[in-house]
């Protein structure tokens, strides 16, 4: 019931749903793994709480990004952090203000903790190989979403986000083409708020 009001809202908000089913699979492998229309879970979790609110909804959420448009790893992972803020802190934030606020505290603190040697600029990101990885690619790239949505309203953010999914449904898409979707929809130039949070590792140092 959860999941098919979450698809409801996704489908909304970008476009159908583009595959002709959708199949949870559980098995004894202890991993988490997405495909068109399908995703695979481990049988010790699928009943778990958590599974059911959030992790489904972010397996539903890659049959957008991740599988119905492929990522250019070469220049990076962008579909694991914007699945994150379209699933994960949607579903916060449908239940108010704070729990999405102590979800954003939450990745601030991730980031805040990370050592020195693991941090990187989000571009070089790629796949979830260590805990510090996810705290780059997920949470701060989500964070990155959400100050886009920021920047161009959630109508604006919406339109780039429906811009980028008609042009590049079916093939594989880069950061560069993900942040044209948001400057035509837009109609400015992006390339200073891109440029500063995805090619430069670390973050700003705010003083009082």
């Amino acid at each position: 019931e959860n999941a098919g009001r979450y698809l409801d809202q996704l489908q909304a908000r970008i476009g159908p749903y583009p595959h002709g089913a959708f199949h949870v699979v559980a098995g004894p492998l202890p991993v988490g793994l997405g495909f068109p229309g399908l995703t695979y879970v481990s049988e010790r979790i699928l009943r778990l709480p958590f599974m059911q609110t959030r992790s489904l909804a972010h397996e539903i959420a890659h049959s957008w990004w991740g599988n119905g448009i492929a990522v250019d790893y070469a220049t990076g992972n962008w579909a694991e952090g914007l699945t994150t803020y379209l699933a994960d802190h949607a579903l916060a934030k449908a239940k108010g203000p704070d729990p999405a606020r102590e979800m954003r505290l939450g990745w601030l603190r991730d980031y805040a903790a990370l050592p020195d040697a693991l941090d990187m600029s989000v571009r070089r990101f790629v796949s979830k190989t260590h805990d510090g990885a996810q705290v780059i690619g997920y949470n701060k790239v989500a964070f990155l979403f959400h100050m886009l949505e920021r920047e161009l309203t959630t109508a604006g953010f919406d339109a780039g986000l429906r811009q980028f999914w008609a042009r590049h449904r079916g093939q594989v898409a880069s950061w560069d083409d993900l942040r044209t979707a948001f400057e035509d929809a837009a109609g400015r130039e992006l390339g200073w708020f891109f440029s500063q949070w995805i090619d430069r590792a670390g973050a700003p140092s705010v003083s009082l």
